[in-house]
């Protein structure tokens, strides 16, 4: 019976684990082409020297762009814009100018203007990396996968070296075709030329943790090394230990999301999840308790929370989730199912 009752909190979880690897939850940036190298440190002392550099030389397209690469790096978006529209101004034609005019509007969501940037770029630079990766990214994102196939086979052929355009190729074979195998080939040829290629190690853990490949900690590990309190990872590690039923370093990786982030609700559902199964029912009413005080509207936690008072014979506060959850969304068949399991326990 328990079994068959948990199979609700399983699917909501599994719904929840594949948006997180559809979307990574920590990605503000261009959605591929990353920087992988620490630099905040440096940042304030750069931005310093170029603003002294540009009061004297306004007219400098390329300080005018470092600069504006460094109010990206700081998230300052208006201030990046300005700086790559003034340099826009003095050369329309300048690769690097347009390089930079794409990536400032494709992160204020301007991506058509992004589109004509870097394929202007392209026209100008028949030898351009920088703009067909990034246009290629974005053709990706739009689900145009035979131009943006096309544009990474172009990058490959002017260098073979290129860890992104790798990258991409994998991620538009699993999108287009479905095709993980490969894909997974690509993803590694990419880690393989740079190893801190964040997001390729991420897309190696993430497709191999699905196939409850205990390969995937290796990727999960070499994230941690690079950044020691990337929580996603946690999570990412708690959910392959979950799936494979290794209750206590599930517990261990999703605490550690918590403290890293208290407002994680996901590991915080999933701390709850797991202590069911280990029957620690009032602990694991405690964590549903603690998603919901920060989304008080989750019918996710609220049906948990109520099976965890039903199986503490907390009648009256079961049922009282169990009808809430169903205020919220009344097509849940666990909250249905849990207060039908009530209803017949007081007829009896």
């Amino acid at each position: 019976m328990k079994n068959s009752i948990l199979i609700f909190l399983l699917v909501a979880l599994a719904s929840a684990c594949n948006n997180a690897a559809k979307s990574p939850r920590t990605q503000d940036e261009l959605p591929i082409h990353q920087d992988t190298t620490n630099v905040a440190s440096q940042l304030d002392f750069y931005a310093d020297s170029l603003n002294d550099y540009i009061r004297q030389s306004p007219n400098d397209v390329d300080a005018l762009l470092a600069r504006a690469q460094l109010y990206i790096k700081k998230r300052n978006l208006k201030y990046a814009f300005a700086d790559a529209q003034a340099a826009m101004q003095i050369d329309s034609l300048n690769p690097a100018s347009l390089l930079i005019w794409g990536d400032v509007n494709y992160l204020s969501n301007q991506t058509r203007i992004s589109k004509n940037a870097w394929e202007t770029c392209i026209r100008v630079d028949k030898k351009s990396i920088d703009c067909r990766l990034k246009l290629a990214e974005l053709y990706n994102v739009v689900q145009e996968f035979g131009k943006s196939q096309k544009l990474v086979d172009e990058v490959l052929a002017i260098d073979n070296n290129q860890p992104v355009a790798y990258y991409i190729k994998g991620i538009n074979l699993r999108d287009m075709q479905g095709d993980t195998a490969s894909a997974l080939q690509y993803f590694q040829k990419a880690i393989d030329l740079d190893n801190n290629y964040i997001p390729a190690i991420d897309m190696m853990g993430v497709l191999l943790s699905a196939k409850k490949d205990p390969l995937c900690l290796a990727y999960f590990n070499r994230l941690l090394e690079i950044d020691p309190n990337h929580y996603p990872t946690y999570y990412n590690l708690g959910m392959f230990y979950l799936n494979t039923e290794d209750w206590n370093n599930a517990i261990k990786s999703f605490t550690k999301c918590t403290q890293i982030n208290p407002r994680d609700i996901e590991s915080l559902f999933n701390l709850g999840y797991v202590h069911l199964q280990i029957g620690a029912n009032s602990i694991a009413r405690d964590y549903f308790t603690q998603a919901l005080k920060i989304e008080p509207i989750n019918h996710r936690a609220l049906y948990g929370r109520g099976y965890a008072s039903e199986l503490l014979g907390d009648v009256t506060n079961a049922e009282k989730d169990y009808r809430l959850a169903l205020s919220y969304n009344p097509q849940h068949e666990g909250s249905k199912l849990g207060l039908q399991r009530l209803e017949q326990n007081k007829a009896k």
